[in-house]
Parts: structure tokens; sequence; C-alpha cells
């Protein structure tokens, strides 16, 4: 499913709410039962490691043989990495943007997770690295459900179903978090503004 929406409409916000990191607001978000969605932010993390301890990250059984890994980061355009797989490094500085984000969906592809949730991390790829992770997760991932949040720009084969989030300009508005004292204060909910 393709979730857009117009800048400012809580596209991140919707992410960090579903992450269970946006304590604010209120309602009710359903988690598919018995299962641990694997979330992707923009900006990927990686933990200091050999490459092998970085693709098995978050958590899980080891991952694949080395065949399955050098195949896969072969299909996101980082073949040439099979051959890292047990030096340590610091992978975020190592590589560049668009090659941490394809490192995180090839992590993607070893874990093989039954839901995953990206917020904008599609959105940064050029056109070939953008074709070679939406092939990688068409034939990686065929069962898994996939969230996109993001402008929406992709390809509508891979995601048939769109979703739009909607700002409501006279909803009550949360206003900036206030520091006090080594205490950070949730914001109050603005009131409506009568015209």
């Amino acid at each position: 499913v393709m979730i857009t929406g117009d800048p400012g409409a809580g596209k991140t916000l919707f992410f960090r709410a579903i992450a269970g990191l946006w304590p604010w607001g209120s309602g009710r978000i359903g988690l598919p039962s018995g299962e641990t969605p694997i979330f992707v932010p923009r900006v990927p993390y990686f933990p200091v490691g050999t490459l092998r301890e970085v693709l098995d990250h978050p958590n899980g059984p080891a991952p694949a043989n080395d065949a399955d890994i050098s195949a896969v980061l072969a299909e996101v355009g980082l073949g040439r990495l099979s051959s890292s797989l047990d030096r340590a490094g610091r992978w975020d500085h190592e590589l560049g943007d668009d090659e941490q984000r394809s490192l995180a969906f090839a992590r993607l592809a070893l874990r093989q997770p039954k839901w995953v949730i990206i917020d904008e991390a599609l959105d940064a790829f050029d056109g070939p690295s953008l074709r070679r992770v939406l092939s990688m997760l068409e034939k990686r991932l065929p069962g898994t459900a996939i969230l996109n949040i993001g402008r929406g720009q992709h390809n509508n084969h891979f995601f048939p179903r769109a979703l739009t989030i909607v700002k409501d300009s006279g909803a009550p508005a949360l206003k900036p978090a206030r520091v006090r004292a080594g205490a950070i204060e949730p914001p109050p909910v603005a009131a409506r503004r009568k015209k």
C-alpha cells in the first residue's frame, strides 16, 4: 500500500505513531497479531560491526548462507561487498546514502518479515536503484505486506493500493514540546479558533 499526502499532512508522524514513537494524541493503532513489523526509516541505522552483523540486525536467527547474502547484495547493486562480510567497519561512514538505503533493503530480504513499514526510504532512490530494489522486494518478499509512506511517485504495479493522508486545517494542532527543568512536557492540543 502506498500512503501519500501533501507536505505537512503528517506522514512522518503517522510512521512514528505506528512505530510507537509518537506518544501524543489519541486513538488506536492495531498491529498484526503475532507478527513484528520491521520499520524502515528514511535514514537507516547500522551498528558498528561486521557486514554480516549489520545484515543480521535487528534480531532473530542468523541470516542466510554466504551465497544467499551475496545474491541479495548483487540484486540491490552492492555485489562488491560480498567479499567483505566478515570485515568490521563503520558502514554508515563507508557507504554513500543510496548504498546505505540499498543495504537496509537487502537486510529486509534476508530477514523475511511478514510486515514492512517504510518512511520515505524509497523516495530518495534514483530510477535504476529504485527499480533494482523494487524488483528484489517483489522476488524475495512476495507474501510480505509492505506499507510505503512517501510521495507516491513509484510504480503503481508494485503498490496497487493507495491511501492519502489529508491535513485537516480546522482540527486542533499540536504545539511544540516545552522543555522544563530537565523534563519534557507533551505539547498541549490547541483550542480551535473561532472566526
